[in-house]
């Protein structure tokens, strides 16, 4: 392991931690023994965030060590959501492919054409890679609607930053920010290579509405 992974990590639960508390959650980092709900025993996730709603499992995952991790992030994402008042959320790092090139940035007009595609996807009941194909669109009007104006190189935005981008700029309120939350992990764990995922047509059919949607808004912008 890259010894500069277990740094990166600790900053990502640490902006973690200030986001849950801020939000009135109780945030525990590297939770052992009594912190840990009984369903985790000898497990060891990167964080637990309580609230008297909510209950949520962290586990930050970068391209350096998410193989390690896999096996446990495999066990959380498919035991977590097992017990009532639990959810499970991975924070993916993509600190090593933040960014891309200006030249393949796509136009709104090859926006709405592959939007098009992931319609077909819903059609033809394809929800795996309508998710992945979709949440890529997701980013790219994220980026035209809510970045465009904050680095003069075009980046890579992680899931939640894009979400929380959405809300806080009035895009999407914050009932589609937590759908989209939800699609998110599902996306997550796909990318990731674990195919036993929960899916249902309603996450497809949000995501696309919600494509259409910040296509038009961004699409007034540009005229």
């Amino acid at each position: 392991m890259n010894d500069e992974t277990p740094t990166r990590e600790a900053e990502i639960v640490e902006r973690l931690r200030r986001s849950y508390v801020s939000k009135g959650y109780e945030f525990i980092a590297q939770p052992r023994g009594n912190e840990l709900p009984s369903f985790l025993s000898h497990r060891f996730p990167d964080a637990i965030a309580k609230s008297s709603t909510d209950n949520v499992v962290l586990e930050v995952s970068s391209s350096k060590s998410e193989i390690s991790k896999s096996a446990l992030v495999k066990f959380l994402a498919t035991e977590v959501p097992k017990h009532n008042g639990w959810r499970f959320e991975l924070v993916i790092d993509d600190q090593n492919s933040s960014t891309s090139d200006s030249r393949a940035e796509p136009s709104l007009i090859r926006i709405g054409e592959e939007i098009a595609k992931v319609a077909k996807l819903e059609v033809e009941g394809d929800l795996k890679l309508g998710i992945v194909a979709g949440w890529a669109l997701l980013e790219a009007l994220s980026r035209k609607l809510v970045f465009a104006d904050k680095s003069s190189t075009p980046m890579r935005y992680r899931p939640r930053s894009v979400i929380e981008g959405l809300v806080s700029d009035g895009f999407i309120n914050d009932d589609a920010g937590g759908r989209l939350i939800e699609i998110s992990q599902i996306r997550n764990q796909l990318v990731h290579g674990f195919t036993e995922v929960d899916i249902n047509a309603d996450h497809l059919a949000f995501l696309l509405k919600t494509l259409n949607e910040l296509k038009e808004i961004a699409t007034e912008d540009e005229s």
